[in-house]
């Protein structure tokens, strides 16, 4: 951890599904960036509650208790319908997270991420 005080939140997409769709992560009110195939955010964030949200043609969200000095693994799932794109967060235990990791790379320079990737 950068910052022992605070805890370290993964979003990971590992899968190939929804290639050349990227959709937008926040915290609460806060946009961290966006994901896209095999790809993931990391950021860290002040102990409490925390809502993570993911936008497609849907928006998933998913509650974390952020305790000082632990990791957080979240992992976005997407699914094409007839019509939209959906996706779904998860949050995962560190071997999932860290298996998942595995298989991504952090997002490209991103204009709109204000926050850094690990």
């Amino acid at each position: 951890m950068e910052d022992p005080g605070k805890g370290r939140i993964y979003v990971i997409r590992p899968g190939l599904t929804g290639i050349g769709i990227s959709t937008s992560i926040s915290a609460e009110t806060e946009i961290i960036g966006s994901t896209e195939p095999q790809s993931y955010l990391c950021w860290e964030q002040e102990p409490g509650n925390v809502t993570i949200s993911a936008k497609a043609d849907n928006v998933s969200e998913v509650e974390v208790k952020v305790l000082a000095g632990q990791a957080y693994y979240v992992i976005q799932k997407l699914q094409f319908g007839w019509v939209t794109t959906d996706n779904q967060l998860v949050v995962a235990s560190e071997a999932e997270g860290q298996k998942a990791l595995k298989k991504c790379k952090p997002p490209a320079d991103d204009i709109f991420t204000n926050t850094a990737s690990y």
